[in-house]
């Protein structure tokens, strides 16, 4: 009686393996990459999306209080110089 071949002797077990592909096929890849691109894509509108949302409201209530101060009855009670760093300075310096 002969003994059975082992794994490595046979080839039977390594020409089994190498027949199939270790990875899915290209077209799978591509689809899968395009998935992920759309999703992506929609994720970076969405957000653009938020951000143009954003800037439009603080224009918005920008505009809003410039329009209340043009209609308001007294002045502003603080002076601009004061916040924007022209006039004096009202914080000392850190050591």
């Amino acid at each position: 009686m002969r003994p059975r071949p082992l794994g490595d002797e046979s080839r039977g077990i390594n020409d089994s393996e190498s027949d199939r592909p270790s990875h899915s096929s290209p077209r799978e890849n591509n689809v899968f990459e395009y998935q992920l691109h759309t999703i992506r894509q929609a994720e970076m509108l969405r957000r653009a999306e938020g951000e143009r949302l954003a800037r439009d409201a603080r224009a918005a209530r920008r505009a809003a209080r410039r329009a209340a101060l043009r209609h308001a009855p007294e002045g502003r009670v603080n002076s601009p110089e004061g916040r924007s760093g022209g006039g004096r300075i009202r914080f000392t310096r850190a050591a």
